[in-house]
């Protein structure tokens, strides 16, 4: 490409999230491949931009695309919000690509007054003039408007494969869950339907956790990191045996691609994880980890006692397997399909 990649985002650092990592990592990524200008707004010392600045953004953003559209071999917006930018790419007969993560679709679910809004200000995507969508899962991808070209593209990850030579059998079985403690994440309901269950084992959870549930589950058995490091958390990962991601179903919240489910499985130990909507694609099952049906805890009980069971070879055929396959799901591989289709619509 001759010309840089126009990046449009609403996403973007100080701000913390998988859409500001997302951001952040496709340009740092894209700029080794091809020149790339980008567009994001000023964020407030507190991380995420306030109404009217997002506002002032959109309107900047633009007059950009208006007045310098030309200049760009094509246009990638970050994600569904601002989808009304490729109507002006037209202008200039610039192929438009966005991204979608499921959550940004989610929002027009919801059955409050902003929710009802935000489908109404979606309904017009439909007839978007977007060259193609990419999609960071399949259950995404059946969100979209059936009028948009779509490729469905997994997300990546920046953690190197744990290299496992041998695994110490130790009496007690480490489970490990990282992220928000929120319903559909499913640690309540794990902690109440399968943790009992299992025999020998601790659960370490790392993430923000409301100071309720901690109190409500005090047990030796399971411990609370609500906050820690990066270091920290590498540590606690890589003394972990199992990691869990045991999201339940609910009826308003879409679940994106799991990210989490890639950083977890650069350890080298078996990922469970809920075969659920977005989190389906994380996996690749039987080498990075499982997919068990959510909300139905006998597949989960009898996943982790056969875990339990594995011998220190099965524990380095397993390590070897997913560090094979983990290459699939970098960075690199991300912005190499998007260049790809980029190249395809020129």
């Amino acid at each position: 490409m001759t010309k840089p990649v126009l990046f449009i985002t609403r996403k973007w650092s100080p701000a913390i999230g998988g859409m500001e990592t997302y951001s952040i990592k496709v340009v740092e990524h894209l700029r080794t491949k091809t020149p790339v200008q980008v567009l994001h707004p000023k964020m407030c010392n507190t991380g995420r931009p306030k109404l009217f600045p997002l506002l002032w953004f959109f309107i900047a953003a633009t007059f950009h695309v208006l007045v310098k559209g030309r200049n760009y071999s094509c246009i990638h917006l970050g994600d569904a919000v601002l989808y009304p930018l490729s109507f002006l790419a037209r202008c200039y007969n610039l192929p438009t690509f966005i991204t979608f993560h499921g959550l940004d679709l989610q929002y027009a679910l919801k059955p409050s007054f902003k929710g009802r809004i935000y489908k109404i200000y979606l309904s017009c995507l439909r007839y978007a003039p977007i060259s193609c969508a990419f999609p960071n899962s399949n259950y995404t991808a059946s969100l979209i408007p059936t009028t948009i070209s779509r490729k469905v593209v997994p997300l990546g990850s920046d953690l190197q494969h744990r290299s496992v030579v041998t695994k110490t059998l130790r009496p007690t079985l480490t489970i490990c869950y990282v992220g928000r403690v929120i319903p559909r994440k499913g640690l309540v309901w794990f902690i109440e339907e399968i943790f009992p269950y299992i025999d020998n084992c601790v659960l370490q959870v790392v993430g923000p956790t409301p100071s309720h549930i901690c109190t409500k589950y005090n047990s030796p058995k399971i411990i609370w990191h609500s906050q820690v490091n990066e270091y920290t958390l590498d540590k606690l990962r890589q003394a972990s045996d199992i990691f869990i991601v045991p999201n339940i179903p609910t009826s308003t919240d879409v679940e994106g691609f799991g990210l989490v489910c890639v950083e977890n499985a650069c350890y080298g130990v078996p990922v469970l994880v809920s075969n659920w909507q977005g989190l389906s694609d994380a996996v690749i099952e039987g080498t990075t980890g499982f997919l068990l049906e959510p909300g139905q805890p006998l597949p989960w009980i009898q996943k982790i006692e056969e875990i339990q069971t594995w011998t220190p070879k099965s524990w380095q055929n397993f390590a070897l397997t997913s560090k094979k396959a983990l290459p699939y799901y970098s960075w690199s591989r991300v912005v190499e399909d998007y260049i790809s289709t980029y190249e395809t619509y020129l």
